[in-house]
């Protein structure tokens, strides 16, 4: 059944789980992941007398677990994230017991680029022996498959339900994006999950009604932070604009939300950024959509330079990593020298042991990505992306160019400007060029190619060919012209 949740999907299983067994919870978005550790899980484990560790990514889904938990009894459940663990491994400080160590957004481990010592966090859940490991992702199918490989595993998945898109906007350039928010309805909001935070702290200037969200760690936007942008899980303002700060730890339930725009290449962050907005309910009946809630997903569409420009650098992180695994010693003494703490987004150097250290679990995350991209190189952008969500969206995907609409924009006010003028040699080269039909990259310069790319605009325009056979031009002076083709833009009509 794809209406199920959490708690229907495990049942009573929870009571035979193993110690040292690893519990792979590979769920939806918005399926009561938290409320079954929470209520369920949590009840039984006190009622035991075992404690529970419940790991978070991020401050703020920290805080939002434990608001869960000081609702309800939790003296049972312990709330931290990986980095405050992570810090305590690495000054050598012991780590207290717990029956159950519950890992919330794992794929964190792979994909983080910005904590460098992942795989301190990845080695001490692997080696794990005392507790009963539970994995919680919706995007955690990378680092599942390797947890799969740590011995005894059980694995529950409940795929997601993408019906609440009503359609999949697939735009070209960023100037979509103001269009979007100018032809909001009074009712309407939108919220756009931007990779680059300067685009986004400038258009939240340039919009009052909207919010702005990054990280409170970015020394430089974090003054411009929108205190309060969500309140009681609704947007305050009518436009919101974030980074992958809110990727997760955010609960978005705002029927009012129609828009979600995503120019993330990432697709786990795109997934992820997706299912902010949260459309369902858990009842006793199971998780049921609300038919009217329905949101429109406006997705950057890369182009395939554009991801190349994203892949060349990881594959230089793995190029690099490769030299460290092969133990390159001219190579590791030239990268110590350079007094760089960080070499790349899996390579560090310790200064303590003068040595270079590897992220292993990083290096894994970024062959994936490698892979991935690489497919959306061959097969373009919108396909991966489609892929990606596993899901059906025929009928629901349309496409936006910009760039193409002002096109043939520009090209229709050339043609206006040129209409009824005979076009010799060299201005028949420069409409073929403006006109700009390509095959194989090469341009075509025939008057049935430039004809054909003018209809193809759907411009109400086409070429007429024929011989100047005027002897003299209007002013009665000799046609130097005569005797050779012309071309002539005319107005089609009907």
């Amino acid at each position: 059944m794809g209406n199920l949740t959490v708690t229907q999907k495990i049942g009573d299983e929870f009571k035979t789980w193993s110690v040292g067994e690893n519990i792979i919870l590979d769920m939806a978005m918005g399926r009561g992941k938290t409320f079954f550790i929470v209520n369920v899980l949590g009840e039984y484990a006190e009622q035991e007398g075992k404690k529970i560790l419940y790991l978070c990514n991020r401050s703020e889904l920290a805080k939002e677990v434990f608001t869960d938990i000081k609702e309800t009894w939790g003296r049972n459940i312990t709330v931290k994230t990986y980095q405050s663990i992570q810090r305590d491994i690495q000054k050598g400080v012991e780590i207290e017991h717990f029956d159950y160590v519950v890992c919330d957004e794992i794929h964190y481990l792979f994909s983080d680029a910005w904590n460098d010592k992942t795989d301190i966090m990845y080695k001490w859940l692997k080696d794990i022996k005392f507790a009963i490991k539970l994995f919680m992702s919706a995007t955690g199918k990378s680092i599942f498959q390797c947890i799969k490989n740590w011995g005894d595993y059980t694995e529950y998945i409940i795929e997601p339900d993408y019906s609440y898109i009503e359609k999949i906007v697939f735009y070209d350039d960023d100037q979509y994006i103001e269009r979007v928010i100018e032809q909001l309805e009074e009712d309407e909001k939108v919220i756009y999950f931007s990779r680059e935070i300067e685009n986004a702290y400038q258009l939240h200037k340039k919009y009052a009604n909207s919010s702005f969200v990054c990280s409170r760690g970015n020394t430089e936007y974090k003054q411009y932070i929108t205190k309060g942008a969500l309140r009681d899980n609704k947007l305050t303002n009518k436009i919101t604009f974030t980074t992958s700060v809110w990727d997760n730890g955010i609960n978005i339930k705002d029927d009012k939300l129609k828009h979600i725009i995503c120019n993330f290449e990432d697709l786990v962050i795109l997934i992820q950024s997706i299912g902010r907005k949260r459309v369902g309910k858990i009842t006793k009946d199971g998780f049921i959509l609300d038919d009217n809630d329905k949101v429109t997903l406006h997705i950057k569409h890369w182009s395939k330079q554009n991801l190349t420009q994203f892949i060349n650098p990881k594959r230089a992180t793995i190029k690099e990593a490769k030299k460290f695994m092969d133990r390159d010693e001219e190579w590791i003494a030239e990268q110590i020298d350079k007094r760089k703490k960080h070499i790349n987004e899996c390579l560090y150097v310790d200064y303590e042991k003068v040595t270079i250290e590897m992220n292993h679990a990083r290096f894994v995350g970024i062959e994936k990505e490698v892979k991935l991209l690489q497919y959306a190189i061959d097969y373009g952008f919108d396909k991966y992306v489609l892929k990606g969500l596993g899901d059906s969206f025929i009928g629901k995907v349309e496409y936006i160019s910009i760039k193409e609409e002002e096109k043939k924009s520009d090209l229709g006010k050339y043609l206006s400007t040129i209409i009824g003028e005979k076009l010799y040699k060299q201005q028949q080269k420069e409409l073929a060029t403006v006109v700009n039909t390509r095959r194989n990259g090469r341009l075509l310069k025939s008057v049935e190619a430039v004809i054909g790319g003018i209809k193809d605009e759907k411009l109400n325009y086409t070429v007429i060919a024929g011989t100047d056979w005027d002897r003299t031009l209007e002013d009665g002076t000799k046609n130097p012209n005569r005797g050779k083709v012309y071309w002539m833009i005319v107005e089609v009509v009907g």
